[in-house]
């Protein structure tokens, strides 16, 4: 993490939080036990988090997120800056995020790498079954979306249905 990034954090309007422009990047900073800091391109669904020791401001962990969802590796570190473990999060997901982009791609030409309003992925396991599961919403016009859940094993299609946004 950058000193300046602290600076920026300090003297802040908003108490523990700020966020702010950098080479085309939204980059926000939270300061609690630790500070977080999370940074997006605003035209990818992808993130980086990332949260750093206060101590001395050396990397604690980093993960990936798709859509917010934590994805692949989630690394580990001590004060040192050593790998202290790494979690596989996504290990039950078979049918990976990647095949899920290209599965919306070839069937319903949707790219899920674009960002769109009210667009967005929920990664979650389900209550009856405990199966990992993505929760889908896609704009189609107007105040109507497609509503699809997927299985996170094999990629079926469980649920698609056409709803309105309420307004």
């Amino acid at each position: 993490m950058q000193s300046s990034y602290i600076t920026k954090l300090q003297e802040s309007k908003v108490e523990n939080f700020v966020e702010f422009s950098e080479n085309g990047l939204e980059i926000q900073l939270v300061e609690n036990s630790d500070y977080m800091e999370t940074v997006r391109d605003p035209g990818s669904p992808y993130s980086s988090y990332k949260t750093y020791y206060k101590s001395n401001l050396q990397l604690k962990s980093e993960v990936v997120e798709f859509y917010n969802n934590p994805i692949g590796i989630q690394k580990f570190y001590d004060e040192s800056g050593n790998i202290l473990s790494q979690l596989n999060i996504n290990s039950e997901y078979l049918f990976t995020p990647t095949n899920l982009i290209d599965k919306l791609q070839s069937d319903y030409n949707i790219n899920l790498n674009l960002v769109v309003k009210r667009q967005f992925v929920l990664m979650y396991k389900d209550d009856s079954n405990d199966e990992p599961r993505y929760r889908l919403i896609i704009p189609k016009g107007g105040n109507s979306y497609q509503k699809l859940i997927i299985s996170g094993l094999t990629g079926q299609i469980i649920t698609s249905q056409i709803e309105h946004f309420e307004e």
